[in-house]
């Protein structure tokens, strides 16, 4: 049974990562999973076909596979170098 602070952290890991995506996929991440909007609905919000949606979907699931999968402190680490200290 996984405890509150341990849905905390996996929480805060996910948002970490979507924060990595490219914009485009980010707004489709969210409008899919967050909102629990479907294909059609997501591809009516941004303005663009069910085949983009579906495909900047699958794109952005592997990128979020592959940065979950890694340290996350080695994450925080590269968004440091790459946009400088906030």
């Amino acid at each position: 049974m996984v405890d509150h602070a341990e849905r905390v952290i996996d929480h805060d890991a996910i948002i970490r990562a979507v924060k990595l995506l490219a914009p485009r996929q980010r707004e489709v991440v969210v409008l899919r999973f967050f909102a629990d909007l479907s294909v059609s609905e997501t591809a009516a919000a941004i303005g663009s076909s069910r085949g983009s949606v579906k495909t900047h979907t699958s794109r952005a699931l592997a990128r979020l596979r592959e940065v979950l999968a890694d340290d996350p402190q080695a994450e925080d680490d590269q968004m440091t170098e790459v946009h400088g200290a906030d």
